[in-house]
């Protein structure tokens, strides 16, 4: 059965909701300056709102497993308070570092 671009984007958010609720909301949008349809997440990051595209094309599994994979390597850094995302990009430590470094502690 084919799924609908509001089903994917659906789909997105209902992932990232089991590994970090409510902490990235999943739009689907129109790119302006190429009026392709994405997938936009939006999250906080150090107190300001970021977002994360991800061009919905030909085979939108794979692009929807990038778009979770994007959050899923930054999972512990957006799970963060603004706080400590502050202090990991004054150490200049990579959000997608942060998982390495809690481990290793």
């Amino acid at each position: 059965m084919t799924q609908s671009l509001l089903q994917i984007a659906q789909k997105a958010q209902a992932q990232l909701d089991s590994i970090m609720p409510g902490k990235v909301q999943v739009k689907l949008e129109k790119n302006p300056a190429t009026g392709k349809n994405e997938l936009v997440g939006y999250y906080m990051d150090r107190g300001s709102v970021n977002f994360k595209r991800e061009q919905l094309m030909g085979d939108w599994i794979g692009c929807l497993d990038l778009f979770f994979s994007y959050f899923n390597n930054r999972k512990e850094y957006i799970m963060s308070s603004a706080e400590k995302q502050q202090e990991y990009f004054d150490a200049g430590i990579h959000p997608q570092m942060i998982k390495l470094i809690t481990l290793d502690c």
